[in-house]
């Protein structure tokens, strides 16, 4: 799998830490710079996602609160199932209540990234 401009963006913060759904937006926006229209960055956030979990570089899970611990991971089926909703995507403090989606880099998925960037760190950042 090529990795597009978003994703590569998505994985490198994802191999220095684990982010909620609703902050995938600025992951995407940094990667491109010229889309400031929410519904496309949406749009392209959420294909980049469902890239990188069919190929297994991610998974999500689902807290009760922003900042929670991960006390369930998601099936593929349940991830994608929430990312059609609009709640996840948007930022805690703007909404009431969960759920709280979030994402983070499988064992797997870090590898191949750093393997992809030609590095060596994938031991040191695991």
């Amino acid at each position: 799998m090529s990795l597009t401009k978003p994703q590569f963006a998505i994985l490198a913060d994802l191999a220095e830490d684990n982010f909620g759904l609703w902050e995938i937006w600025e992951l995407v926006y940094s990667s491109l710079g010229n889309v400031d229209d929410r519904q496309q960055l949406r749009a392209i956030a959420y294909q980049a996602l469902v890239d990188l979990l069919e190929d297994g570089w991610v998974r999500f899970y689902i807290t009760d609160e922003p900042r929670g611990s991960q006390p369930e991971v998601l099936t593929k089926e349940r991830a994608l199932s929430l990312m059609n909703e609009d709640v996840p995507w948007v930022i805690p403090s703007a909404r009431e209540g969960g759920p709280y989606v979030h994402v983070e880099i499988t064992d797997d998925g870090r590898e191949r990234y750093f393997a992809t960037t030609g590095s060596n760190d994938s031991a040191a950042n695991g």
